[in-house]
């Protein structure tokens, strides 16, 4: 397997903080059992609604029942494209595809995140809760880091109990390695909004539901976060990219974190090498030099990715 299909792997499934504490676990494990197909949405909602009351609880029902019976086609990108002359055929069309997509992914049980995202937000309008897609740029990779902005993915926010939930069934519903593998995750459900900006960038940013403004730009040059407890602000190099004439000369690299097991970093060539550490309090320096080619500077906490480099 090559490297950047690994690094996206480990990179999607590394598990997020979430911001709700309510337990879900007789709403998951009741939604395991309803049938893999439901040929309208509003049909699911109407058996969600029989067994669920709660808006919380309808809301985890219909996110688990898509992440668990919808699979990810890229193919699916081509089957919706079209031409239009003026705005009003546009918009016809626009409506048109809406629908067609939303049946298309329930009875055909495969998507790419349009299909994921609409077709939750319809199975919640059929429950009577306020949500909508939201589209904007993520990040998955190294080679993400310090490029333009792209409109590339959706997902969504759910209004529950005047609070906003944000969830991306497209990442939660499994990983693509040349086929799609099935791996429902909650590791993007009502996921902790500073939390979710590491990897997700709305068109809008009032949908990031943070409270200081963050600039594409800056999100785009960012490392990738890829452990919950690390932030930007705890690390001393904030940009992600790095030069390789630099590495090759060696850099100082230190973070505000304390780890549990063996620090230590990976290059293209995928071999985990061991770090020397100083600790000073909850401040941990070491030092990276390396000849090696390479366009990616990965550091662990053991098996754990805590932030990842493009080198240049």
């Amino acid at each position: 397997m090559r490297l950047s299909t690994f690094f996206c792997f480990l990179f999607l499934f590394t598990l997020c903080v979430q911001s709700q504490e309510r337990d879900f676990s007789k709403v998951d494990a009741t939604v395991i059992f309803y049938p893999a197909k439901f040929y309208t949405a509003q049909s699911l909602a109407s058996q969600i609604k029989t067994d669920f009351s709660d808006p919380q609880d309808q809301l985890r029902a219909a996110y688990t029942w898509v992440i668990h019976n919808i699979a990810y086609e890229p193919d699916e990108y081509l089957t919706y494209q079209f031409q239009y002359r003026i705005l009003e055929e546009r918009n016809a069309k626009l409506a048109s595809t809406r629908e067609d997509i939303i049946t298309r992914t329930m009875n055909g049980k495969k998507a790419v995140c349009e299909g994921y995202a609409l077709t939750l937000e319809r199975i919640l309008e059929e429950l009577g809760i306020n949500s909508y897609v939201v589209r904007g740029d993520v990040k998955r990779d190294v080679i993400d880091i310090g490029r333009p902005f792209k409109k590339n993915h959706m997902w969504l926010v759910a209004t529950v109990h005047q609070k906003p939930v944000i969830m991306d069934p497209t990442w939660g519903a499994g990983r693509y390695l040349e086929t799609f593998q099935k791996e429902p995750s909650y590791a993007y459900y009502d996921v902790a909004p500073a939390h979710f900006l590491k990897t997700h960038y709305p068109e809008v940013f009032d949908d990031a539901y943070v409270n200081s403004s963050v600039s594409k730009e800056d999100f785009s040059n960012w490392p990738l976060l890829l452990h919950p407890k690390i932030q930007l602000e705890h690390l001393t190099n904030k940009s992600g990219m790095i030069k390789y004439k630099d590495l090759k000369n060696g850099i100082n690299f230190s973070m505000v974190m304390t780890p549990t097991d063996t620090l230590l970093y990976m290059l293209e060539d995928g071999i985990m090498r061991e770090l020397d550490t100083i600790q000073e309090g909850d401040k941990t320096t070491f030092f990276i030099r390396t000849t090696k080619r390479t366009n990616r500077l990965i550091i662990y906490d053991g098996s754990k990715p805590l932030v990842a480099y493009l080198v240049k």
